[in-house]
């Protein structure tokens, strides 16, 4: 019984990384690689190209199935984008996979391999069109856009010589510039998204020796082969990923791309091994196009890349933005004697006992934790056992004015938007929810206390589990609810508006977990 409950919670999009990473390193690299020279290749050659074959059109399945399962969810239903990114998303992978599905069962023309190309570029820019409008991390945005400008190149090329050339056309080398200066983007693109998918604070990443030793590896490894076996790496590169250097090629050339090879694996293994299952995600992305490759050779390829743009796409949407909070504010952290002085003086308000762990101060009571982290600082409230990495069922966050400089969001729900009907409640905060759950929560008393005294973000899971969360001085005001400047003086300080934000949150709850 574990096994079977085991298997049906495996993520399918590890499973396409897992058999992909297989596909690419059987089918693409040791079965062409390591044939033998003459007519007859021996048996055991014959059954490594009988298993490459077999993973090929596996990992082309699961490749179409990802894409359309992240389609469905991200496009196939409101609440997670506007309706103009999610018809042109839907429409644009529908295409895109109807068009790749007949090239894969069917003996399509050959004239359809442009089309699918343009499928599959429109849907790459309409991604990026759908995450660069929604709230995220602006990094994954950048980077989602510098992963497209290498296909947007060798698109370019492409169309170029159909449509654009005509009859001058025949013997252009068009496409192999483009292509040339695409390989080219290709390694740059790879050093920016390094740095724009690494985990968050980058300092504590790059200080991570495991993912550094990984990518020293590879870059050892790499020059090796480049140094030494020079063919050898060479016909790697481009049969695995479509990257053709030619022979002789420039020391520079060569250079960029181990050094683009190791920035690489270094985000892709501190990424993977993140404890956030939205970075791993965002990680596994990654790597399916990197897997996908360069080539444009076979069906498979633009499918892997797109489930893999797909599975960034989801990603960015559950990832917030790094907190950026004043600089007075994040420049000096709350002193600890202030801050656990008046944790205690709101323990007296509304029970529990004060714990200190770095540079974390929690007040922990017998249902409820209220913890502020003093450097940055944030206040964090929760109310039963909040379930990591499952969704909210209900969020509220507020709508700040612009000089506030924007909020932190709530955890990722794909509970459509809602409004209450009470315009000054609906203009101050963001309501989503799967049911009637706010029916039952927000009376009239209710949402008048909350417009009046709350900042930040509220969210609740089934059963009635509540976490609340505000960073003041960014999306609140800097002294509301935790005041921050006589804090920061060593001030006694009264702790009852604190209090009146938690008695708040707490009737939420209760209300919650009885609806």
């Amino acid at each position: 019984m574990n096994l079977r409950r085991k298997v049906a919670e495996l993520d399918l999009v590890f499973v396409l990384l897992a058999i992909a990473a297989l596909e690419l390193a059987l089918n693409r690299l040791a079965v062409p690689v390591l044939r033998p020279p003459g007519v007859h290749a021996p048996p055991w050659h014959k059954n490594a190209d009988t298993v490459g074959l077999f993973v090929f059109h596996l990992t082309t399945a699961l490749a179409f199935a990802v894409s359309a399962w992240k389609t469905v969810d991200l496009f196939g239903r409101p609440g997670r984008f506007r309706a103009g990114p999610r018809v042109l998303g839907l429409v644009a992978a529908v295409v895109f996979l109807g068009l790749a599905a007949w090239s894969t069962v069917a003996a399509a023309p050959q004239t359809l391999s442009f089309h699918l190309e343009s499928c599959f570029t429109l849907l790459l820019i309409v991604l990026g069109m759908a995450l660069a409008l929604q709230p995220g991390d602006p990094l994954i945005k950048i980077g989602l856009i510098l992963l497209t400008v290498p296909f947007l190149l060798h698109y370019y090329g492409t169309f170029a010589l159909r449509l654009l050339l005509g009859t001058e056309a025949h013997g252009s080398n068009l496409p192999d510039r483009m292509r040339e200066i695409g390989q080219w983007s290709v390694a740059l693109a790879a050093l920016g998204v390094s740095l724009c998918f690494a985990p968050r604070p980058l300092a504590s990443a790059l200080a991570r020796p495991g993912p550094a030793a990984i990518a020293g590896f590879i870059g050892t490894i790499l020059t090796v082969i480049m140094v030494r076996y020079e063919d050898v790496g060479l016909e790697l590169a481009s049969k695995g990923l479509g990257i053709d250097f030619g022979p002789g090629a420039p020391p520079p050339i060569i250079g960029a791309f181990v050094l683009a090879a190791m920035a690489i694996a270094w985000t892709l293994a501190s990424s993977l091994t993140a404890p956030d299952a939205a970075r791993r995600h965002l990680g596994s992305g990654l790597a399916l196009i990197c897997i996908g490759g360069y080539a444009f050779t076979w069906p498979l390829t633009l499918l892997t890349v797109a489930a893999g743009a797909l599975v960034i796409v989801e990603a960015g949407t559950r990832l917030a933005p790094p907190l950026a909070v004043d600089t007075e504010v994040r420049a000096t952290p709350l002193p600890q004697p202030a801050l656990r002085g008046y944790l205690e003086a709101l323990a007296g308000e509304i029970g529990g006992i004060v714990e200190e762990a770095g540079e974390i101060v929690t007040l922990r009571g017998a249902a409820f934790a209220v913890r502020v982290d003093r450097r940055a600082p944030v206040v964090t409230m929760s109310f039963g056992a909040v379930p990591e990495g499952a969704e909210p069922v209900w969020t509220l966050e507020t709508r700040p004015e612009r000089i506030l400089r924007g909020t932190p969001h709530a955890p990722f729900t794909s509970a459509p938007t809602v409004r209450t009907g009470d315009a000054a409640f609906d203009l101050r905060f963001r309501l989503h929810d799967t049911g009637a759950l706010s029916g039952r929560i927000l009376d009239d008393g209710l949402r008048a206390r909350a417009a009046a005294i709350l900042d930040g973000w509220v969210a609740i899971w089934d059963g009635g589990a509540l976490r609340y969360q505000v960073v003041p001085g960014r999306g609140a005001p800097l002294d509301h609810p935790l005041p921050v400047t006589a804090l920061r003086r060593g001030d006694a300080t009264d702790p009852r508006r604190l209090a009146a934000v938690f008695e708040l949150l707490a009737e939420i709850q209760r209300r919650a977990e009885t609806a």
